[in-house]
């Protein structure tokens, strides 16, 4: 579930970074173009990449060098920095292993009840003992 949300919001965040620079570097339908680049913002690696690098380059090929080169600095550190910094937290806020939980439950259970008194030593081993003692 965490990497689905994740991947979207990802993707949308990059979609939406590109859509702003588009618009100030005066590109033509940076609407469209933002949201090609949430669509291929899913890849990894290269995905959003591969819309504002075309897109610098144009700018570039038409005489619009600095806008093309703030392009570029702005896709690599900004853009792309989007996917390391915002999917980890993601990750970390919707992570569910369900393994994880049941092993924490158990274990503040067992904490509870050691606390209390009421156990001195796990179920399992109990239960063994108890076992071994009725064969003797």
């Amino acid at each position: 579930m965490s990497t689905v949300i994740g991947t979207g919001v990802v993707a949308a965040l990059q979609g939406a970074l590109l859509g702003l620079a588009f618009a100030v570097a005066g590109l033509p339908n940076g609407l469209f173009w933002a949201v090609v680049t949430m669509a291929f913002a899913i890849l990894p690696v290269v995905g959003s990449g591969m819309i504002w690098g075309p897109a610098a380059i144009v700018l570039i090929m038409q005489g619009r060098a600095l806008a093309g080169v703030l392009l570029i600095v702005w896709g690599v550190l900004v853009v792309g920095s989007v996917d390391n910094f915002i999917r980890p937290l993601i990750y970390r806020r919707f992570f569910c292993d369900p393994s994880v939980d049941h092993a924490d439950r158990r274990d503040r259970r067992r904490q509870l009840l050691r606390t209390a008194g009421l156990a001195h030593r796990p179920t399992r081993v109990e239960l063994f003992l108890r076992a071994d003692s009725d064969v003797s």
